[in-house]
């Protein structure tokens, strides 16, 4: 009798152990769903961003904009998402014209956004002579989003894809005669907005061209915000452009002390933020071939010796033709008197005179 209770006692310790895994799974899995649910949104758009800090300048208005665009839907927790069934942005383009801070927005965007992982693609490195290999580029740039969506559902990252001249590898579709560009296209598409939505993802295109792209690109869902970057900085953000390019100067005591940044930031007035970086360059490069300034009185002088030659000039050029048409005018020729002669005589003579 007594065999019989103690195969049934390790029957049933042997049953509890196997099922204890599972409840305590089960209870864990459940109190952290319900943490989760409880937990404060991960984006606040109520703190202010120092943009400096983040080396941009003279792009206030365009950060902050894309800031509240892109993060409005993010700053509710996973459970409200999920119950008002949102679909965060997934696309956003920038475009206008070279050199008004487009790829610098790009370069700073993951910082901004708190984004668990940025890639930034240049459009042509996509394409490859080889069948097939551009579209396998496409998928391996969704590949790390789509497995943190799987592991963590609701609650994955934000992951942001930046492709920098967008117009190189989706141009429209049917309009070229190999049709790789729009296998591309159709892959992009696919991934963005196919049948398995993403949506920890954040797309991020910019051109100088937007009109090359393929309409189906530009439809919600897609790049559903289209900003374009024209403007060129003010006066207080050229001021914050030349504070962020000469900070590193400053640090090592290479910055002269005259320099008045203020005042540069008044007299380029149409210069953009790729044109400001491009007089520092130039600024450095003069003073590592030593030259060196020139004083003001020097400088004063140099102009004044260039308008008195440039008004000589001018004084030499007006009597030089004034001389000219003198001349002109004192010149005889005969031959000229003679054919006027000869043509009047043949008109009397037609008339009858």
């Amino acid at each position: 009798p007594a065999m019989p209770q103690l195969a049934l006692a390790i029957f049933c310790a042997v049953t509890i152990s196997s099922l204890v895994p599972g409840i305590v799974g089960a209870i864990y899995c459940a109190w952290t769903r319900r943490k989760q649910r409880k937990r404060t949104p991960t984006y606040d758009l109520n703190i202010p961003i120092d943009y400096n800090a983040l080396g941009i300048g003279g792009l206030d208005k365009e950060l902050t904009e894309i800031r509240r665009r892109a993060l409005a839907s993010r700053t509710l927790s996973p459970q409200e998402v999920e119950e008002m069934e949102i679909e965060h942005v997934r696309g956003i383009l920038l475009y206008g014209p070279p050199g008004t801070g487009k790829t610098l927005i790009a370069r700073k965007i993951g910082g901004l956004l708190k984004a668990a992982s940025t890639k930034i693609v240049n459009g042509p490195e996509i394409l490859d002579k080889y069948v097939g290999v551009s579209e396998q580029r496409i998928r391996e740039l969704f590949a790390a989003a789509e497995c943190d969506q799987d592991r963590q559902g609701a609650n994955s990252g934000l992951h942001v894809i930046i492709f920098d001249e967008i117009d190189a590898i989706c141009k429209k579709r049917g309009e070229m005669d190999n049709h790789v560009n729009d296998t591309i296209v159709d892959q992009l598409l696919a991934k963005m907005d196919g049948i398995e939505q993403l949506n920890n993802i954040l797309v991020i295109g910019i051109t100088n061209l937007p009109e090359l792209l393929d309409s189906a690109l530009l439809r919600p869902g897609r790049f559903e915000i289209q900003m374009k970057v024209i403007n060129l900085p003010d006066e207080a953000g050229r001021l914050q452009i030349f504070e962020i390019r000469t900070a590193k100067l400053k640090e090592n005591n290479k910055l002269d002390g005259s320099v008045n940044l203020k005042e540069l930031a008044k007299k380029t007035k149409q210069y953009s933020g790729a044109g400001i970086a491009g007089l520092i360059t130039m600024a450095d490069f003069k003073r590592a071939l030593g030259e060196k300034p020139k004083k003001k009185e020097e400088k004063d002088q140099n102009e004044q010796n260039v308008d008195e030659s440039s008004s000589l000039k001018k004084s030499e050029e007006k009597e030089e033709k004034a001389n000219m048409t003198l001349s002109k005018k004192k010149t005889y020729n005969p031959i000229k008197r003679v054919r006027h002669y000869v043509a009047k005589k043949t008109c009397d003579a037609l008339r009858g005179d």
